[in-house]
């Protein structure tokens, strides 16, 4: 307000408005105007002064390119929150005042704090219903402090409670727009790390100075196996470096293990990233947890750091079980209060000795060495990750080695059944493997979403039929179960009305799936049969 002259040239209503909901075009270009005339303001001059300025004439196409593709992404996902979430919430509450406590029921559907949401409560009485209006001030575990408009009778019942706007930017995405304008104001350059470099500009020509110099070894030796190995094995081409030897104590591991294991252990700058895909039960964690000891047993500096993420706190988690399990526990678990008090304590019993909550977080670099302890892995989730209030945790523990875990697949799929079952529709999902069903019933069940007898394997649900079908198909590099005609039959024709098959476009339509019944079916079908991951998110279905 006072940047644009103040309330006597202005109705705060108006404004308030304007930068809330950026969504439609006018809204955008008058955020810009707006902008643009502040600038011109006297009273605004010394403080524009000492801004950097954004001059996207000094910057690279390709980089500009990737910068707006971020900034798409970003503004794609923030349209497909809901402006509206019924809170689920007990029928009684306590009302002082200008304060309504309530007890929320479900984590999903909480009550959070926030300036850009309403909270309106319908109450009832006798046949009137009413709604007051409020804003969460306090929220703490369960328990949501609504300061309300009015007053509540104590006879009333509550008949629904309701969040109305979107909620705030999580710390990722608020990290996110601070690179970006960063970046284009010219005080960060994203293109001198090679993270950036290597995932989104990975032709971009600059030096580079590798990690260790290449040694040429002709043969690589596989310790704990029988033979040696090649160079190149079932396609993947071995760095020309010594990797240090695996250590697993707690199990053997296959050959594409160890073959991961060894690209995510490795030192060479080809392997600064690594993509490791597979269905439920291949043994990715497994994977996870031996490049750690590996890592952290033989690194004879004591100095490399590796940081463990993934999108949500139950992922996460199951990391942490894995290493406790084949007792590796010298690491530590930073955890967000919000999820861990009141809701979820009782899945971290088994780490309790290894928690870090975040309402201990912000009380100085003593405090947080003294909780580490010499740790030199960490785990927490992504959004933890982009948190400023963890910085003490990233001086004393630097981030060097990321490994990310991400079921995006599995995600689509719990939207879809999601859906399916708001809309009544009678739905099974399907998938080649047994782990990959286990995986998806047991989301279900954390969504609270009907799980019992929604999950099959292909071979156990021949002869039977469903309205809609949902299909995992999960592989996405080799074809695996796809050669099999009969078992490709059952699985394509199990649906009365409608199927949906996710999978990878690439891989069915140009990759090695291209010849199976299932790209036939996809060629078959052109490219209005597709629909991408965004149009499930928006609820277009077939």
């Amino acid at each position: 307000m006072t940047a644009l002259g103040g309330e006597l040239l202005l109705q705060r209503k108006n404004v308030k408005t304007l930068f809330a909901d950026g969504a439609p075009a006018t809204n955008v270009a008058l955020q810009a105007w707006a902008a643009c005339r502040a600038a011109m303001l006297d009273h605004m001059a010394p403080r524009y002064a000492p801004l950097p300025r954004i001059a996207t004439d000094t910057l690279p196409d390709a980089y500009l390119s990737v910068l707006a593709k971020i900034s798409r992404h970003a503004d794609i996902s923030e349209s497909l929150k809901p402006t509206k979430v019924v809170n689920d919430v007990k029928g009684d509450f306590v009302s002082k005042g200008g304060n309504v406590n309530l007890e929320c029921t479900r984590f999903r559907t909480r009550i959070m704090s926030s300036q850009n949401q309403v909270i309106h409560i319908e109450t009832q009485i006798g046949d009137r219903r009413s709604i007051i209006t409020g804003r969460a001030q306090h929220v703490e575990g369960r328990q949501a402090h609504i300061n309300v408009k009015g007053t509540m009778n104590p006879r009333e019942k509550i008949v629904s409670v309701t969040t109305v706007g979107k909620e705030s930017l999580t710390a990722a995405e608020s990290y996110r727009e601070d690179v970006v304008r960063q970046a284009l104001q010219g005080t960060v350059k994203l293109t001198e790390h090679p993270f950036f470099r290597s995932i989104w500009m990975p032709s971009f020509s600059i030096s580079q100075t590798p990690l260790v110099q290449p040694v040429a070894y002709p043969l690589i030796y596989y310790p704990g196996g029988t033979s040696w190995l090649p160079p190149v094995l079932n396609g993947f081409t071995r760095p020309p470096v010594f990797d240090p030897p695996i250590c697993y104590p707690g199990g053997t591991l296959n050959v594409s293990q160890n073959i991961a294991v060894r690209r995510i252990i490795s030192e060479a700058y080809e392997d600064r990233v690594v993509l490791i895909q597979g269905p439920p039960g291949t043994g990715k964690t497994t994977v996870i947890a031996a490049s750690v000891m590996s890592i952290i047993q033989y690194d004879d500096t004591q100095k490399r750091t590796i940081w463990l993420v993934a999108q949500s706190n139950v992922a996460v988690k199951n990391i942490a079980e894995k290493l406790d399990k084949v007792d590796f526990r010298d690491f530590k678990l930073l955890v967000s209060k919000d999820f861990h008090f009141d809701w979820h304590e009782h899945l971290y019993e088994r780490l309790a000795h290894c928690l870090i909550r975040s309402d201990e977080f912000g009380d100085g670099p003593v405090a947080a060495s003294r909780r580490i302890l010499n740790s030199r892995v960490m785990l927490c989730t992504l959004s933890m990750l982009s948190n400023p209030r963890i910085d003490d945790y990233t001086r004393l523990v630097p981030i060097q080695t990321v490994i990310f875990e991400n079921e995006e697949e599995i995600q689509v799929i719990i939207h879809l059944a999601r859906l399916y079952f708001k809309l009544g529709r009678q739905y099974k999902v399907l998938t080649p493997y047994d782990a990959q069903s286990v995986a998806i019933e047991k989301q279900l069940e954390l969504e609270d979403l009907p799980w019992e007898d929604k999950c099959f394997n292909v071979d156990s649900f021949q002869g039977s039929e469903e309205d809609h079908i949902i299909v995992s198909l999960v592989r996405t590099e080799g074809v695996g179960f796809l050669k099999n005609v009969r078992r490709m039959n059952v699985m394509l024709t199990r649906c009365k009305k409608s199927m949906i098959i996710c999978t990878s476009r690439n891989f069915v339509v140009a990759g090695k799936a291209a010849d199976t019944l299932v790209g036939k079916l996809a060629a078959a079908m052109g490219p209005e049969g597709w629909l991408g991951s965004r149009d499930i998110l928006r609820s277009i279905l077939p």
